[in-house]
Parts: C-alpha cells; structure tokens; sequence
C-alpha cells in the first residue's frame, strides 16, 4: 500500500505510506503536516491510496478530496 497526499496545485507534500502490507481493513491518520514536520496551509488537499494485490499483481486506486481547516482566531 502506498498513500501520499498532494496540494491543490498538484504537489505531493506527504507521503504516510510507501511500501506498507496491510489487510482488507485498517485506518491511517494525517496530523496535517508536511513531510518536513510543518503545519500545512488550510485548503483542499487530494489523498490517494495505490494498493497492489499480492496474488495478482492488480492495482487498486483510491482518490479523495479532504480539507484542512484550523479556527479562526
């Protein structure tokens, strides 16, 4: 399993996994930080998830939107 995540301009700015085994089911979680440790900006932001099927070699591709939002003080 792979899963990285990119700006709105198409940037990857974190990667969480690269070359994970993971089972049918399982949950990842994003503190909202860039691969240098910074807080990233708020906005849109896209996480994709490649995953390769052991047994078959199939690729599987997931893509969704999440924002990052922080109060407005």
């Amino acid at each position: 399993m792979r899963v990285r995540i990119y700006d709105a301009r198409g940037r990857r700015v974190r990667t969480l996994e690269e070359a994970r085994l993971a089972g049918r089911s399982g949950e990842l979680v994003w503190n909202g930080r860039n691969d240098a440790g910074n807080r990233v900006r708020i906005g849109p932001y896209v996480v994709l998830l490649e995953a390769v099927q052991a047994d078959g070699g199939t690729t599987t591709e997931l893509k969704e939107t999440v924002v990052v939002a922080r109060p407005l003080n």
